[in-house]
Formats: structure tokens, C-alpha cells, sequence
């Protein structure tokens, strides 16, 4: 079977005629992607997990933090559909239930897991016995990016130092929004003074490491008690202002977007998950993540990873079309095994090929350079 699986990854690209590998170009390093899609933070949490995954072009792991943290307890997670208090998801408006006339998220998946994990020196401990560096996926070597977050600059910058020897990229998460209100770790990616300290004091800590903030959805306020409840287009001025935070602190490149503050709830109004509001990751917020990294390429020259609702050919190539040199997948792997996830890709990358061909393209190298020029 491996034999098949071997034959296949290799066959597979030369019978579509396309290549389809691409990178990130930064002042601190490139990255080669054999593919176009990455997992997101939180998905395949491991390296044994990206590496068992072919068409895979790399992987983030879930978000490391100063101290071990067991998360929230249940529910911590719920698919829709599902009834929210919230009318708006950005600027579209939600469908109503007639039920309940409560507003309902139609398809997607909302979690408030809490950043559960070892904290960093277990995790160093545990890479230092299977240093996952070169890592590879089918006789592909894939980037592997290490995700991290702390509420100072300064513990973030003492987790970037003894982690980046295992990682080819460190995701600075800037943006959670499932964290404790004395924490704030979603809002230090809402303030351009904020994201230049937490990125310039880990760059003077790892100056040669490839370094991604994480931004949230950086969205209009509204004066209402219930801030959600109004139409929240996304603040140009405050996306520019981040994105040139980013770059003078040292950002390598930029990921957009992190999940939506959302707050599903059961019929009688009551919160489903033990946290209450939670964050919305799925098709709902794809306009969102296009709409930031359109505004972030016309702002900043840096490579951007496209994440937040993407899951077909089409939404790849929008991305990229946007100023996106990757995307991430994370909600449309929800519920597959490595099977099921390996033949997901290979019919999403078909599609690809056929969208490029169209083009008059051989290669996603090939269309990213005419999109650019």
C-alpha cells in the first residue's frame, strides 16, 4: 500500500500537467511548499500527524504557551448548525430560526478549547527526543511552524528562543480570542503598539528566525452594549496600521485570520460551550480573511498565509489572487481521517490544476508571478 501511496504522490502531479508547489520569501529565510495548503494551528497538532498526511505542504502545531494549561472543560466545541446571540458574522447578516427567532451559524464550527497544552519546556523535551527537523511527508520535505503565545512580549521571546531550533517557523498567536479576561491575548493583535513590542522583542531574541504574527479579524467598532449585535465591517485603517506594526517590529511574513468571537447557544438562550462565547472557524468567515489579506498585500510587503474558511480550488486560487503566497485548511478537515483527508486534497488540487490550466498556466509558480507583476 505504502508502494501505491509512493507511485501515486509522484504520478499524480505529472498526469494533471501543473506543479503546484509554491513559497514563502522573507528577509529571514524562504519556505518551500511542495503543496499550496498547510494544516492551521490546532488541527494536526503533531509532526508525526502532518508527516502521515501526504499533499500536505506543511503544518502548524497547536500553540505553546509559558506554563502547561489543561483548557476549559466541555463542551468546548460545537458543529453547526447552531443558534447564536449574535445577528452579524462581520457584515453578513444571519439566517433567523423560526423556532426560536434566535439568529443560527447554517454551517461552520465553533470551539473554546482554551489553548490547551504542555507549556514550552515539556514540549522542548519532547522534541529533543524526536527532533521532527527535516520534517517529511511522503518523500516530500514540508515545512514544520511552531505556533506559540504568552501575555508579555518578553515570556513570548523566552518561548521563541528554545523553541525555534525546532521548528523552520515560529506562528506568534497575537489573536485567540478563547483565552481569560485577565489574559487579553486576542487583543494584543487589535493594537499596532502592542503587535510592534510583542514582534520586535521576539525578533531581538531570534533574529534569524522566521517569524509569523497571527492576526484576528480587525473589524469596526460599535458603540452598542452587544457589540456583535450590528453590522462590524472590517477597519481598513486599523488592518494597515497592524500590518505596518508587524513589519517594523520584524515580522518575517503575516497569517490572517484568526476565528470570530462568536457565542453559540441552546434554545432557551442559555451558552452551549462551558466558556460561553467561543471562536467561529468555517466558511462564514472566509469573506473576512480575503477582505484582510487583500488590504494587508497593498499595505505591507510581506508573504502572507491566507487562513479562515477556505476549502475548495477556487477559494485557493481567490486567496492567492488576494496576495496570499499559502493558505491554511482546518474546519474542512474536521472529521476525516489520514484517508479521507489525503483524498480531500487530491480532489481539491485536481480542481486546481484545471483552474490553472484555464489560465494558460503550468504552475501555481508560474500564475503567482503573473498575479504579482
Amino acid at each position: 500500500m505504502e508502494n501505491f501511496i509512493e507511485w501515486f504522490n509522484v504520478n499524480f502531479m505529472d498526469y494533471s500537467g501543473i506543479e503546484l508547489s509554491t513559497k514563502l520569501v522573507t528577509e529571514h529565510g524562504t519556505l518551500d511548499f511542495p503543496y499550496p495548503v498547510i494544516s492551521s494551528a490546532g488541527i494536526l497538532n503533531t509532526p508525526e500527524a502532518i508527516s502521515k498526511t501526504s499533499f500536505l505542504g506543511g503544518g502548524v502545531s497547536k500553540s505553546i504557551g509559558e506554563r502547561p494549561r489543561p483548557g476549559y472543560r466541555g463542551p468546548i466545541g460545537v458543529k453547526a448548525p447552531f443558534l447564536v446571540r449574535e445577528e452579524y458574522v462581520g457584515e453578513e447578516q444571519l439566517p433567523i430560526d423560526t423556532d426560536t427567532g434566535f439568529p443560527y451559524v447554517p454551517v461552520g464550527f465553533a470551539n473554546a478549547i482554551g489553548l490547551t497544552n504542555p507549556g514550552y519546556e515539556v514540549y522542548v523535551k519532547e522534541l529533543k527526543k524526536r527532533n521532527p527537523l527535516p520534517l517529511t511527508s511522503h518523500g516530500n520535505v514540508v515545512p514544520w511552524i511552531i505556533s506559540i503565545f504568552a501575555n508579555t512580549p518578553e515570556i513570548l521571546a523566552l518561548i521563541a528562543y528554545h523553541l525555534s531550533p525546532f521548528a523552520n517557523a515560529l506562528e506568534l498567536n497575537l489573536s485567540c480570542p478563547n483565552t481569560e479576561e485577565d489574559e487579553q491575548i486576542d487583543a494584543i493583535g487589535k493594537s499596532p503598539r502592542l503587535v510592534r513590542r510583542y514582534v520586535s522583542t521576539v525578533r531581538k531574541a531570534v533574529p534569524d528566525a522566521i517569524i509569523i504574527p497571527k492576526l484576528p479579524p480587525l473589524l469596526t467598532d460599535v458603540s452598542d452594549e452587544s457589540p456583535f449585535s450590528s453590522k462590524r465591517p472590517i477597519s481598513v485603517d486599523l488592518v494597515k496600521e497592524v500590518a505596518y506594526a508587524a513589519k517594523e517590529g520584524g515580522a518575517s511574513a503575516i497569517s490572517v485570520i484568526n476565528t470570530y468571537p462568536i457565542t453559540p447557544i441552546h434554545p432557551d438562550g442559555e451558552p452551549i460551550l462551558f466558556r460561553g462565547s467561543g471562536g467561529l472557524s468555517g466558511p462564514l468567515i472566509y469573506p473576512l480573511a480575503l477582505e484582510m489579506v487583500r488590504i494587508i498585500h497593498k499595505t505591507v510587503d510581506l508573504p502572507i498565509i491566507g487562513i479562515g474558511g477556505v476549502s475548495e480550488a477556487h477559494q485557493i486560487l481567490k486567496m492567492i489572487d488576494a496576495g496570499a503566497s499559502i493558505v491554511g485548511m482546518g474546519t474542512a478537515f474536521l472529521d476525516m481521517d489520514t484517508q479521507r483527508r489525503r483524498e480531500y486534497l487530491i480532489r481539491v488540487y485536481e480542481q486546481l490544476g484545471r483552474l490553472l490550466q484555464k489560465e494558460g498556466c503550468n504552475s501555481l509558480k508560474e500564475y503567482i508571478e503573473r498575479v504579482r507583476s
